[in-house]
């Protein structure tokens, strides 16, 4: 398989991971008892899944870049930017934001 396939199949493979997180997660506050620690983690548990998405939404969109143009035509940043989470008290994140030029 090729390492665009591979982008790809990881691609769909954490969105999968994604939205079987966020389901948990409304499961969970959707109960007429809530468990606010198992809210918590399930909170944890769509950050991460959210973050490892991003990184491999990031990795196949500069794979399709530079699949459009010559290797020395493009240059790709990324550059992270702070953003807040404003449930259940989280940490701020960082947040990628993806540049190129040709």
């Amino acid at each position: 398989m090729s390492s665009q396939g591979q982008l790809r199949e990881l691609y769909t493979q954490t969105w999968q991971e994604l939205s079987q997180a966020l389901t948990q997660l409304q499961q969970l506050t959707a109960m007429k008892d809530r468990d606010y620690p198992g809210i918590d983690a399930a909170l944890a548990a769509v950050q991460a899944a959210r973050a490892k998405h991003n990184e491999a939404r990031d990795r196949l969109a500069c794979a399709l870049i530079i699949e459009q143009r010559p290797r020395s035509a493009v240059t790709v940043q990324v550059r992270y930017e702070s953003s807040s989470v404003s449930s259940m008290d989280a940490p701020a994140k960082t947040k990628p934001s993806l540049s190129t030029r040709a």
